[in-house]
């Protein structure tokens, strides 16, 4: 009796401690909002601190997972991502999504709640073998999260960057730099399946 009790605590700790991430109730709230479908449930499929920082670690967890949220959490606290309806994959092609968005959450560590909404939504995502998640068109993306990450100092040195953000999703008059920091250094790039509650 006593090895069935620990085999199940064992069993709820994993399947715990592979749902963690450090997206937070209220962040998944908000951006249940912004979704606006319901109630979702978020789960961790790619974590660049548990999965390593390659093009294809992200799309060996990603790939074909319908829709996901991208969460970047930057050095200097800042939080933001993006919001894909259609799934990652391999095509080296854009991918059309009228329901993907890019958002704020966190500037800084102070609260910043912005939806920056698709507007070309043709050009909405950009999927590569080479990169992990692209939002925009593949010449100057509005968000490149990287192809590589190196980790160093607690650090992942990322070469992605918004170069061309608001050329395909709606800006609504905030700079890239006041969402990134103009920082191309994160402590982690997470991506979340999204599901209904059902």
């Amino acid at each position: 009796m006593m090895k069935w009790v620990l085999y199940i605590f064992r069993i709820s700790v994993l399947k715990i401690s592979k749902m963690s991430g450090r997206l937070t109730k209220e962040h998944k709230k908000q951006l249940e909002i912004w979704i606006g479908k319901g109630k979702r449930n978020f789960e961790l499929i790619f974590s660049l601190t548990k999965d390593g920082g390659t093009a294809q670690a992200f799309h060996d967890k990603c790939n074909n997972q319908g829709p996901t949220v991208t969460v970047v959490y930057n050095d200097h606290n800042s939080i933001y991502g993006g919001y894909a309806s259609q799934s990652w994959n391999r095509t080296n092609a854009h991918i059309t999504d009228a329901e993907a968005f890019l958002y704020q959450l966190e500037y800084s560590r102070d609260v910043k709640r912005n939806k920056f909404p698709v507007k070309n939504a043709q050009k909405a995502l950009y999927c590569h073998t080479n990169y992990g998640p692209v939002f925009g068109s593949n010449s100057a993306p509005d968000m490149w999260t990287y192809n590589t990450a190196v980790f160093e100092n607690g650090i992942f040195k990322i070469c992605g960057d918004m170069i061309g953000f608001e050329t395909n999703y709606d800006s609504i008059g905030v700079k890239a730099a006041d969402v990134n920091n103009g920082s191309s250094r994160v402590v982690d790039i997470e991506v979340y399946r999204v599901t209904g509650t059902n």
